[in-house]
């Protein structure tokens, strides 16, 4: 089974079309809980934006490049503006830029509705990072561009991470009234529909809406350790990124950019163009590297996002919400076999969204009364689910994972 996908203007109108590919996306058992968004108006001109800026902070060697980063350098290998070393970095999160796009203040994060589940309610309070950190990349043009493109290009990313939420929500509320006979009339209809949590409205209550800029040196690479449940017929193969659930709600995932390590900053023929047009692996290291996803029959696929495309996965969070009606799954970042692993870097933009910092990481009681808890934990990939399904607050878990990355 390949990756579901739908034109951007089903996912605005929520059609029956849409409906029916998330209920496949996120629900059946052969799914990769993943969405893959085509036809996006404007997308592949903001996100190239992003990507020719980010190789620049990320590469450009001048003055002003070094300049750059060293402005905008954070002091935690987590945490707003960039970290990292290109080239010589040997951290397992590698090179990479943070930013908040809650605090910039251009996405609407108002609802009027609070969490009506066993969750702590209402908007979020708690700040985990402090101000952003931009940096100063083209004096030309002024301070800002790279701010500006980012938020431009996140935006879209937000708008299509809420659609989608609310299309798996409605999937979601289609397999419950199916699935599970707890009563009948529209009483019992409405009481089944009004357990599932509230995706779309969680997303909106929470603070924290990190976009992440990152480059995988072409010579780092690590073994697929402690995932051999998960991927055994790759044993051999090596990793910038094994394999792992993201704890949100979900991930959004723009087309990556693949970097061959002579190349400079300025050159003018980027690299993606020639992997977009490829027919063949080595060409096109997407179709056989790169983001990798799997389902829990085992299956493993290339992502291989189109370059006027947007992935959207569902995070531990909206399966252990949903009470393991919605799917989220595993995904890891490849490096290319030999002779061609060590000859290009990779820059990958994604945007990261969570529910609020009170809301749990489980299922509320009014929903477990409807289903049990047996399904929450099914095809947990070698538990990974399973170490998210803790009951913790959701800020609770981040930081957790933001004190041990941070600490390594």
């Amino acid at each position: 089974m390949s990756v579901i996908r739908i034109s951007y203007r089903d996912l605005i109108q929520q059609s029956p079309n849409a409906i029916s590919c998330a209920r496949k996306a996120f629900c059946d058992r052969d799914s990769y809980g993943a969405l893959e968004i085509y036809d996006i108006p404007d997308w592949k001109i903001l996100r190239k934006q992003v990507m020719e800026l980010g190789k620049r902070l990320a590469l450009d060697q001048t003055e002003q490049g070094v300049e750059a980063r060293e402005e905008c350098r954070s002091d935690v290998r987590v945490g707003p503006g960039w970290k990292g070393t290109p080239g010589r970095e040997t951290h397992s999160l590698q090179s990479g830029f943070y930013a908040n796009i809650k605090n910039e203040g251009d996405i609407s994060s108002s609802s009027s509705t609070s969490i009506s589940d066993d969750n702590d309610k209402g908007d979020d309070q708690d700040q985990v990072w402090g101000a952003n950190r931009w940096p100063h990349l083209n004096e030309e043009q002024g301070d800002g561009e790279f701010r500006k493109s980012v938020i431009s290009a996140t935006s879209l990313m937000h708008a299509a991470a809420l659609s989608t939420l609310d299309l798996a929500q409605k999937a979601a509320a289609e397999i419950i009234q199916e699935r599970y006979a707890v009563g009948s009339g529209e009483e019992e209809s409405a009481r089944k529909a009004n357990s599932l949590p509230p995706l779309r409205q969680m997303a909106e209550q929470s603070n924290f809406l990190p976009a992440r800029l990152v480059y995988y040196d072409a010579a780092f690479a690590r073994d697929n350790t402690g995932t051999s449940a998960i991927a055994k017929s790759d044993e051999n193969g090596k990793y910038w990124l094994p394999w792992h659930l993201d704890f949100n709600l979900a991930t959004v995932f723009a087309p990556a950019m693949w970097i061959p390590v002579e190349t400079e900053v300025d050159e003018s023929n980027a690299i993606e163009q020639i992997f977009d047009n490829g027919t063949n692996a080595h060409d096109n290291p997407e179709q056989s590297s790169g983001l990798l996803l799997r389902n829990p029959e085992g299956n493993i696929i290339p992502a291989a996002i189109g370059d006027d495309c947007m992935l959207i996965q569902l995070g531990a969070h909206a399966q252990l919400a949903s009470g393991g009606i919605l799917r989220s799954g595993p995904h890891a970042v490849r490096k290319q076999d030999a002779p061609y692993s060590n000859n290009f870097g990779r820059l990958s933009f994604g945007l990261f969204v969570y529910g609020p910092w009170k809301a749990r990481m489980k299922p509320s009681s009014e929903l477990l009364k409807i289903i049990g808890d047996e399904s929450i934990l099914k095809d947990d990939f070698g538990s990974l689910m399973e170490k998210a399904y803790t009951g913790e607050t959701v800020l609770e878990g981040y930081k957790k994972f933001e004190e041990y990355m941070n600490g390594k």
